[in-house]
């Protein structure tokens, strides 16, 4: 504009200040209402990715106790057996744990060995649960162990049974055979058998304290951490503790080593 009065009288005008004056605070406002739904937009998310992520770590927290109460359910099925095993024995009052191999069946139906996958240990470990990472490795390995000794066990006591005539009912070698050159034959054959049979009894009851032991500290922890919404009772049934003593006795009255020699 050339006249320069005209344009001071524009800028002094009330129209020109309302209209310039609104549109600032217009702006200014719009900008913070902008800036308050985008944070708390932001916020929001934030709390949606850790409660996901809250759900997931409970998802693998889960996994892993599920897997450790069926290992730990499968050494328990483990313990009756060997305490079946030795109420027999007991009641056919041989106290040589040598001699164990004749009263010890092998199983059937045995379960498939289970493993912790690299997301449940990483979880485990990022909870600050150390312990219960090195115990639930070793479980796991321990499980499998246990499950190749009663098949390992199973192959070797058929093959000394096609041998031998094994009277079952009284968990003993016939007593005919004793002199029999094919019982002699056996010896090295009978000892291995009952090598592994020692073997089985003493790792069974030892895998069924670290087992327990496993299930207790990682309940513990996502308890604790997770507050996963279950519980766990840790009560033993009645031919369950009757196992046990029957085992704690024996070791009392032998050893976990007198067996062996």
């Amino acid at each position: 504009m050339d006249n320069p009065q005209l344009v001071a009288d524009i800028l002094t005008s009330k129209e020109f200040v309302s209209g310039v004056g609104g549109a600032v605070i217009g702006a200014v406002v719009g900008g913070l209402i902008s800036y308050y739904l985008q944070k708390s937009n932001a916020k929001a998310s934030k709390i949606e990715r850790e409660a996901e992520r809250f759900l997931t770590k409970q998802g693998v927290a889960n996994s892993i106790l599920f897997k450790v109460m069926q290992i730990h359910s499968d050494i328990a099925v483990a313990v009756r057996y060997m305490g079946s095993t030795l109420k027999r024995k007991k009641e056919n009052k041989d106290d040589d744990m040598r001699r164990l191999w004749a009263y010890l069946l092998p199983r059937g139906n045995l379960s498939k060995s289970i493993e912790f996958t690299p997301e449940e240990m990483g979880m485990l470990i990022g909870l600050g649960d150390a312990p219960s990472t090195n115990e639930l490795m070793n479980l796991g390995i321990q499980h499998a162990d246990m499950l190749h000794l009663w098949k390992l066990y199973e192959k070797e006591r058929g093959i000394l049974a096609e041998k031998l005539p094994i009277d079952e009912a009284k968990g003993d070698v016939m007593s005919s055979m004793m002199s029999d050159p094919k019982f002699i034959s056996a010896q090295p054959q009978i000892a291995n058998v009952s090598t592994i049979a020692l073997y089985i009894f003493n790792s069974t009851f030892m895998n069924y304290r670290d087992s327990e032991k496993a299930l207790r500290g990682v309940y513990k922890t996502f308890k604790d951490k997770l507050k996963i919404p279950f519980e766990i009772a840790f009560i033993n049934p009645p031919d369950l503790v009757e196992s046990l003593a029957l085992y704690e006795a024996e070791l009392k009255a032998t050893g976990p080593a007198k067996g062996e020699e």
